[in-house]
């Protein structure tokens, strides 16, 4: 029996991955139903960055506290401590990198000094 999402021409539009006669996808934001981006208060930061340092990780009661609290969402709250775990560890990483840098262009001075003997590297 045919597919009635599926043509029956043996033609398929080169680069559509599908079928010539299914419909082009939405392209605007409303049709893809994505949320707007959320802009977090000043107050609101200030509470989750707060509870970051306290720990990076939260229970479920303590997420359920805070969306509350903040009259957020416990997915904004669940998502905006992901995002802030990645940020922390990429900034820990980055000061390891920038430490092993500056050690490795520091000089190292493993033997005596070398002032007695400074006519031979001129």
């Amino acid at each position: 029996m045919p597919n009635p999402d599926r043509c029956s021409l043996p033609v398929q539009v080169k680069g559509s991955g599908g079928c010539c006669r299914r419909p082009p996808k939405p392209q605007s934001q409303q049709e893809r139903g994505r949320r707007m981006r959320t802009a977090f208060t000043l107050e609101q930061l200030q509470v989750l960055e707060h509870s970051f340092r306290r720990s990076h990780y939260l229970s479920v009661l303590e997420r359920h506290a805070i969306a509350a609290a903040l009259r957020l969402s416990e997915t904004q709250v669940k998502i905006w401590f992901q995002n802030r775990r990645t940020k922390w560890k990429k900034e820990s990483l980055q000061g390891k990198e920038t430490a092993l840098y500056c050690q490795m262009r520091a000089p190292i001075q493993m033997f005596a000094p070398l002032a007695p003997y400074r006519q031979f590297y001129a």
